[in-house]
């Protein structure tokens, strides 16, 4: 309650001022003689007058006793133990005393909250996360708190609701200042239980920090029971990025440890996360699962240019190439894309079955001068590559370690044979799809050889034979007058037909199988089925091309279908250009152009010996180009045709570079068999290792390892070298680009602690995700990674309750531990209120002043008299008191 402590004159001597006033007035008044009331108004105003200069004020003093508690909101707190926590706070409030709360983790809370009753404690206890506030809940510094607090109440207990843990400053230094000043710290400790993590936990997750891209990696999680009485049981969910690599239902038995092991498969280049999640199979509904994240840095390759003749000839490698982690520029040679003559960036060119016709002047004198520089060159063959590119007597063929064959008027051929799957729907009626269709079956069977097979197959809900796949020689009689008969009507379902044109040509004897599907409209359950459709296809050797006509033709379908069936996918809108479409297709699929085919040639080791690749078995193949080994090169695969051996890998190095030469191609064309083949993206990766291994070797490949520590807050970061030429102490320059887990971005200077050793320190680092990009001397390594979780901060619950540096914080200050509400001295708190009177002075003097000129102007005497004169009434002609006139 509120209560009068004083009066106070701010200006004591104007009372003597008016003490002689009014002496003065008094003696002024008698002399002339002035009425008594005047004089005493007078009198009154210079008394007025005179307590408003001296300035009287009244001061009010109001009193509370209050009890500081410093509460930690830290992350490392479970909700059910603040809840615990806080509830302990309810003894302290007997009587008057209240609590002032003041919430901390980083730092203080803005303002402390009052708590004044049982019930607004409740409150606060059954949300404990409303009194984090906008604080930073990853980190928790005891120390600063116990210090801003003591300064605030000095001479006063001080209440700690805290888990001890604290990831920066120093709390036993706090302490101690804090008892200098008077103020005793008390922590209240409740169940030490509520701070243990119960079940299982992930004790660690490990894996490479690096590996070369397109190369898999082994990783093991380890899980431990922290019971004491019970087994566990839960699901430990492992994940590359977004891929699931396990799922697997563990039980680990009491106060024990279990390990999973998992490979990840192959990695592109890159930065990738793993992830090991773990849930418990007994937890209330709704509680967030177990997590612990790694990252792995897939290291990308040197920088390839690819160039290739045709869009069809690169697809394979592009793929193949990205998905081992190079980093490729990926060029066609056919006349859109501009061709450099400069290879300065490139440790390896791959020419890929390109005809010297679409090259730029100069480019095969420069390729020359990067090879005998001590950079790869890889030769892939093709129809337009070697002797039939037009190479013979340049500088391809000097660097080359094959002798290129001129092109041979006559060329080998094997017979086809090609079904031709049309949709003869209702829909294909309109804008003469149909007839179009027909057509184009005409140019595409006048376009096949005597020795191949043709068939056409119409489908609407059901196939329709329209000529079974027999020779040419039976069909072109009758070709067109049965294409006559196919009519449209009927919905769209091609399964039926594509199954039965697989069937058609599995009992054909020709060396090349194709089909073309054209359609119009949306394909019936295009989902899992023509999935298996397509592998089968691919296990009987058999491509699919596939043509979308028209705006309402299903063109996912479709790409899909063709590019399973390893064929070419066409899109029109006009009907009359399917003929064209059709020739197109059949000629590219029969291999007009090409050299050397038939349907097998067998591949064994060469007299060099096996030397680009550590495989050792290889399919047959389908074609090559003929060429003849030069004298030096080392001949590792060859073929025989006719009695004759031919290469079909060989290598040698030419100046300071190594040349490697694959006489077939990449395309599938010939090579299908080595598409399907397991081995194929394992050979051409150990082929272009082998050509980049050698004197070259590029800077970025050094290895290195990072270990990371988090200790009061900050990031140390340790990092070897491992590269003789280039770690060499103090002269070595290592700095990293930072990226914090909120974005900002910063610099970090590394120092030489010793040979191939360097430290460097991230201060104030924070939950979340860190991402560094080293520099050392002149070399990039692969970019880094790692995840600070809340618990490398001593901020993840179930760490359990720091009860050392608790007891430490009460001893150092002069407390005690969870102290009885009678031990401690509650901080009586005062505040005053200080009330002015001038104004209402001022304001009453200035009233009796005109009252005084008043009663001085009219005289208090006669204004007095007028108040007790008579009334009078005229009567007669005669004024009579106490009448009135009659009205």
């Amino acid at each position: 309650m509120p209560k009068l402590e004083e009066i106070t004159f701010l200006a004591p001597h104007f009372l003597w001022i008016a003490v002689l006033g009014g002496i003065l007035t008094l003696v002024v008044g008698l002399r002339r003689n002035e009425s008594l009331g005047v004089t005493a108004l007078r009198l009154v105003t210079l008394a007025l007058i005179s307590l408003a200069a001296a300035q009287p004020t009244t001061r009010q003093v109001h009193s509370q006793n209050e009890l500081p508690v410093l509460v930690d909101v830290s992350a490392s707190i479970a909700k059910e133990a603040k809840r615990e926590l806080l509830l302990s706070l309810a003894p302290y409030l007997e009587g008057s005393t209240s609590l002032r709360l003041v919430p901390f983790a980083h730092q203080n809370g803005a303002a402390p909250i009052s708590i004044d009753s049982l019930r607004e404690l409740k409150s606060f206890a059954e949300d404990p996360e409303s009194l984090n506030g906008k604080l930073d809940t990853g980190d928790t510094n005891i120390g600063s708190a116990i210090t801003a607090t003591s300064l605030m109440y000095q001479s006063s207990p001080l209440l700690l609701l805290s888990d001890g843990r604290e990831t920066s400053g120093n709390a036993r230094q706090a302490a101690t200042l804090a008892a200098s000043r008077g103020v005793g710290v008390f922590p209240l400790v409740v169940d030490e239980g509520l701070f243990h993590e119960r079940g299982i936990s992930i004790s660690t997750l490990d894996a490479p920090l690096s590996i070369h891209a397109g190369e898999g990696s082994e990783v093991r999680v380890s899980l431990r029971n922290n019971d004491s009485d019970k087994a566990r049981t839960g699901t430990l969910e492992i994940f590359l990025e977004k891929k699931k690599l396990a799922s697997q239902l563990l039980t680990v038995p009491a106060k024990s440890e279990k390990v999973l092991i998992v490979a990840t498969g192959p990695i592109e280049g890159g930065l990738h996360r793993l992830r090991a999640v773990f849930h418990p199979s007994e937890v209330p509904e709704g509680t967030a699962p177990k997590e612990l994240h790694r990252w792995i840095s897939a290291k990308s390759r040197s920088k390839l240019l690819l160039v290739s003749g045709a869009d069809d000839d690169r697809r394979l490698l592009r793929q193949l190439l990205n998905y081992k982690g190079f980093t490729v520029e990926d060029l066609v040679a056919d006349g859109h894309a501009t061709i450099p003559t400069d290879f300065t960036d490139y440790s390896t060119v791959i020419f890929n079955n390109v005809a010297k016709r679409q090259l730029p002047d100069g480019f095969l004198s420069a390729l020359r001068t990067h090879v005998e520089a001590g950079n790869g060159l890889v030769l892939i063959g093709g129809d337009r590559s070697f002797g039939l590119g037009n190479y013979i007597d340049t500088p391809l063929e000097e660097i080359s370690p094959l002798k290129f064959v001129p092109p041979k008027t006559r060329q080998r051929r094997i017979n086809s044979a090609v079904a031709l799957v049309v949709d003869k729907s209702r829909s294909m009626a309109a804008d003469e799809k149909l007839e179009g269709a027909k057509r184009a079956a005409m140019v595409a069977i006048n376009s096949l050889k005597d020795d191949d097979f043709v068939g056409v197959i119409g489908f609407d809900s059901a196939p329709f034979v329209v000529i079974r796949v027999s020779p040419l020689a039976e069909v072109r009689p009758v070709a067109e007058r049965r294409l006559r008969g196919l009519t449209a009507a009927g919905g769209t379902d091609l399964f039926p037909a594509l199954a039965a044109a697989r069937q058609a040509l599995a009992n054909t004897e020709a060396g090349r199988k194709h089909i073309i599907v054209l359609s119009d409209g949306i394909i019936k359950d295009a989902g899992g089925n023509y999935r298996s459709e397509i592998a089968r296809l691919r296990q009987e050797g058999i491509t699919v091309s596939a043509v979308a006509l028209g705006a309402e033709a299903d063109v996912p379908f479709m790409q899909m279908l063709s590019e399973g069936g390893r064929g070419a996918f066409y899109q029109t809108l006009d009907p009359s250009r399917i003929p064209e479409i059709f020739l197109h297709d059949i000629r590219v699929t029969t291999g007009e152009r090409t050299m050397k085919e038939r349907e097998d040639y067998p591949v064994s080791t060469g007299p060099g010996g096996i030397l680009s690749t550590q495989l050792r078995t290889f399919p047959a193949l389908r074609g090559f180009v003929e060429t003849n080994p030069k004298s030096g090169a080392a001949v590792e695969l060859v073929t025989e045709s006719e009695g004759e051996t031919f290469p079909i890998l060989a290598s040698w190095t030419k100046g300071g570079g190594k040349v490697i030469a694959f006489t077939s191609d990449a395309n599938g064309r010939w090579s299908l068999p080595w598409v399907d083949w397991g081995g194929f993206t394992k050979f051409w990766s150990e082929v272009l290792e082998s050509v980049e291994r050698g004197p070259q070797t590029k800077s970025s490949e050094v290895d290195f390892d990072l270990r990371t520590q988090v200790a009061r807050g900050a990031l140390n970061l340790d990092l070897a070298i491992f590269d003789d030429k280039l770690a060499s102490g103090a002269s070595a320059n290592v700095s990293a680009r930072v990226i914090s887990p909120s974005g900002e971005t910063s610099t970090l200077a590394f120092q030489s602690e010793r040979k191939g050793r360097f430290t460097g320190v991230v201060d104030h680092a924070r939950p979340g995700d860190y991402r560094l990009e080293v520099t050392y001397n002149s070399v990039k390594l692969p970019p880094l990674a790692v995840t600070l979780s809340p618990a490398a901060f001593g901020e993840a619950p179930g760490q359990g309750l720091d009860i050392e540096t608790l007891s430490d914080i009460a001893r150092f200050s002069g407390g005690s531990l969870n102290p009885s509400p009678k031990e401690l001295r509650s901080y009586s708190r005062e505040s005053e209120e200080r009330t002015h009177h001038f104004i209402p002075l001022v304001v009453s003097a200035f009233a009796i002043l005109i009252l005084g000129v008043f009663f001085r102007e009219i005289g208090i005497r006669r204004f007095f008299t007028s108040l007790r004169r008579p009334k009078v009434t005229k009567q007669g002609g005669i004024y009579r008191p106490g009448r009135r006139l009659p009205t």
